[in-house]
């Protein structure tokens, strides 16, 4: 049991899994804790850090996509912040526009980071497209070639702290659209 994702056929099986999309299953063992959990201090705060991260890592993170898909609370795949495009996981930490500022600051620090190390034109080269740029805050080992582990490490917190402040700024809006009456919204319809 111990082995049992170093084993080729679990591993194929894992990386195969639509919710494990991101993480890299190669680095994954009984009893070895991912490196999401490794970069983080034991301090309440950071565990929160690391709840988040390893929730939107392991496809658990709930978004209106998600909820929609299970038929939770009726719901439709449209962000409640913007009302304009499918809340999903890239959504939420790349393109939502109720979360740039939020995402400004805290994305060009670990932009910075990952270029101080890579340089700009490997950055373009890999970094290039949402998909690979969404890897790396996830799940940066899927690039440990081009970097060692205090680097990972370090990449990895930044990004843990990305994907928790634009979750609370998230939680905040709800919060503050929830309150506001549906007329004020503008979701009633006139025909």
């Amino acid at each position: 049991m111990k082995n049992f994702t170093t084993d080729r056929k679990s591993t194929v099986s894992l990386s195969k899994k639509s919710t494990l999309k991101y993480i890299n299953t190669k680095d994954l063992a009984v009893g070895k804790p991912h490196l999401i959990w490794k970069s983080l201090r034991s301090m309440v705060s950071e565990v929160k850090m690391g709840i988040t991260k390893a929730r939107m890592l392991t496809g658990t993170f709930m978004t209106q996509v998600i909820k929609h898909k299970y038929n939770i609370e009726h719901s439709d795949q449209i962000c409640k912040l913007c009302t304009i495009y499918s809340e999903d996981l890239t959504h939420i930490i790349l393109d939502c526009p109720a979360l740039f500022s939020t995402r400004q600051i805290y994305y060009n620090r670990l932009k910075i980071e990952v270029i101080n190390v890579i340089g700009e034109s490997k950055w373009s080269e890999l970094f290039g497209n949402k998909d690979a740029i969404l890897l790396l805050i996830l799940d940066c080992t899927n690039f440990s070639k081009y970097f060692s582990v205090d680097q990972q490490n370090a990449i990895t917190k930044l990004s843990s702290v990305l994907c928790h402040q634009l979750y609370l700024m998230r939680l905040k809006l709800l919060e503050k659209t929830a309150k506001v009456p549906n007329k004020q919204r503008g979701s009633d319809t006139c025909i």
